[in-house]
């Protein structure tokens, strides 16, 4: 709407959206709890009232409030069309991943684990609730609905992750949908008041996945990987155009990023093929010479991450082998020998704790051998060095 009567980017919509984000930072940074909590809903209101009395709400434009309504279920009747189904079915899919990275960062930010049996319990929760709720929304005249990430967004800046609060705000919205009064006066909100609070949400939503990704192992694969599916995610998005020439079925569901980058980061996942192994074998010989004690932090480094991926079955260093991998950094930079330092099984000094100890070993037993099949050159250098001595 702006673009379209020239007022996009005046001073006066610009400096509305900014006092309604300053007011939220500010309130965000209070000692007071109860402040912090409500800061988005104070800027927004407050944003609302400067809006009015800058003339930008109109509230003559509403005929009617509509007073009590009550849904109707398939109010519009009830037919089935298979091309329907199909361009629906991806629409679904897609939702559902991004059902599933909305969960993990929900996870993350509220401090939950991102892996293991308790995160994978409450992805297909979410993705079955999703699911569900999707159609409700079909059977009483709704669109599809989907994971908002803006939640997430939500929770970093109020600090309330309870699904107890939850719970009392999905009773709310029920009953607020039963008065289209409420929807009215939401839909005359000015776009620079609705839009200095989201650019703070879609954000924070932003920096989750940010962490989300860099607590990942970034190997070649996956650079590929994210660059082909932000490249043309973000491509549909900014150049809606570049679609013009498809079919209609074609453009209607490749016209969202979220689904073109879906698509394309499943597809490269599946497709692209890369023998990462054996590079990191000849980048790890490469390094660190004469440095006796990165080439053990390495090699400690890669049975661990042996232990917990294919023992343990994390995808990621769980928390456990995370705490045992930066112990064993720590030990090792304050060996006394450096340069000469011997095996860890032919060292003199036992420095780990007798825990810490039991742990290692453990682990030692079941990735020793296996490193001869996933790293076998750096298993036959520790090999060689221990025969030495």
């Amino acid at each position: 709407v702006a673009k379209s009567n020239g007022t996009f980017g005046s001073f006066e919509h610009v400096g509305l959206a900014a006092l309604v984000l300053l007011l939220i930072i500010f309130f965000n940074r209070s000692s007071n709890r109860y402040l912090r909590m409500s800061s988005i809903v104070i800027g927004l209101v407050i944003g609302y009232a400067v809006a009015w009395c800058m003339g930008l709400v109109d509230f003559s434009s509403v005929q009617s409030y509509g007073g009590f309504n009550i849904p109707v279920p398939f109010k519009y009747g009830l037919s089935f069309d298979w091309s329907a189904f199909i361009a629906l079915g991806l629409v679904y899919l897609i939702t559902a991943i991004e059902a599933y990275g909305d969960i993990t960062a929900n996870s993350l930010i509220s401090g939950e684990p991102v892996e293991g049996k308790t995160f994978v319990k409450r992805a297909s929760g979410g993705i079955l609730a999703d699911g569900f709720n999707s159609m409700l929304a079909g059977a009483f005249n709704s669109f599809p609905n989907s994971v908002f990430a803006q939640n997430n967004g939500m929770i970093q800046l109020t600090g309330v992750a309870s699904r107890y609060v939850g719970y009392y705000i999905a009773g709310f919205l029920i009953l607020l949908g039963l008065f289209p009064a409420v929807g009215l006066v939401f839909s005359l909100m000015p776009e620079p008041v609705l839009g200095g609070a989201t650019l703070l949400m879609f954000g924070t939503v932003a920096s989750a996945g940010i962490r989300i990704i860099a607590a990942q192992t970034i190997d070649r694969k996956a650079t590929l990987v994210m660059a082909l599916s932000f490249s043309l995610g973000l491509s549909v998005e900014l150049v809606p155009e570049i679609l013009s020439q498809l079919p209609e079925t074609v453009r209607n569901i490749f016209s969202s990023g979220i689904t073109t980058g879906g698509v394309t980061a499943i597809l490269a996942n599946a497709l692209i093929r890369i023998k990462e192994y054996a590079e990191r074998n000849r980048t790890d010989l490469g390094k660190g010479k004469n440095n006796r004690i990165e080439e053990e932090q390495r090699t400690v480094e890669l049975m661990i991450r042996l232990y917990c991926r294919y023992k343990e079955g994390h995808r990621t260093l769980c928390p456990e082998c995370r705490e045992m991998l930066d112990y064993s950094r720590a030990r090792l930079s304050r060996c006394p020998f450096q340069k000469d330092k011997r095996t860890c099984r032919l060292c003199t000094i036992h420095c780990y704790r007798p825990d810490m100890k039991r742990r290692i070993r453990k682990v030692m037993r079941y990735a020793g051998p296996r490193m001869l099949w996933y790293h076998p050159l750096i298993a036959l250098r520790h090999l060689w060095r221990e025969y030495r001595g």
